[in-house]
């Protein structure tokens, strides 16, 4: 792999899977791509997304049309609204493929091919990348005494990235978690404060001595 700033030239090998296998969901990532096959055979299934999915990504209809790749054949996809996935491989595909990633992208968003249901979604940015999977070995390994930090991040930057720290926080630090989860219910300009009130409301009906150890922790 050779990578120049945003720019990034890779060989890509797939080798032969189950011809009964379908793909459930596609993943939309904001980066240009052109791929040739050098050698191999396989299906191609190119998936785009309507142009209002982009801003509004409220279960859009995914169109898909398959496509047959041999030796010569070319796949380019523009932007996060084209996605693609090899399958029926015939012995052993390679692949060359040149990608660039946009320089503000958008967040990777994973969706069910059936209803357009958003599954799940990432950061297209490299460092808030590293910080997402910072949070997470940082949960795995049980880290109680980073949950300040945490806490700090559920409280600036993308709604996602702050969804994923109070998630990790309230992991780590059931109470402080919880805590956290007023303010950001209250701020009617928040755009997690739906979610966040939904949440409170869940573990104070699991969790009810939650709310005597959060007066404790945060007395009037």
């Amino acid at each position: 792999m050779l990578e120049t700033k945003r720019a990034t030239l890779s060989l890509l090998a797939y080798e032969e899977v189950d011809h009964s296998t379908k793909p459930e969901t596609a993943a939309f990532s904001d980066r240009e791509t052109h791929e040739i096959v050098i050698a191999g055979g396989a299906l191609g299934l190119l998936y785009s997304l309507p142009p209002e999915a982009i801003e509004a990504p409220d279960q859009p209809k995914i169109a898909m049309r398959e496509e047959p790749l041999r030796p010569g054949s070319t796949i380019s996809l523009a932007g996060a609204r084209e996605s693609r996935e090899i399958t029926n491989v015939r012995g052993t595909l390679l692949v060359l493929q040149l990608s660039r990633a946009a320089k503000n992208p958008r967040p990777v968003q994973e969706i069910r091919i059936a209803d357009g249901a958003l599954v799940h979604q990432a950061s297209g940015d490299t460092r808030e990348s590293q910080i997402s999977m910072a949070m997470a070995v940082l949960t795995e390994m049980a880290r109680a005494d980073a949950s300040p930090v945490l806490a700090e991040l559920s409280n600036e930057g993308p709604a996602y990235l702050r969804w994923d720290a109070l998630r990790h926080t309230l992991a780590l630090d059931p109470v402080g978690g919880f805590a956290l989860l007023r303010p950001m219910a209250n701020n009617t300009q928040d755009e997690l404060a739906e979610p966040a009130r939904a949440l409170r409301e869940q573990l104070e009906k699991a969790h009810p001595q939650l709310l005597q150890l959060e007066a404790e922790l945060c007395p009037a």
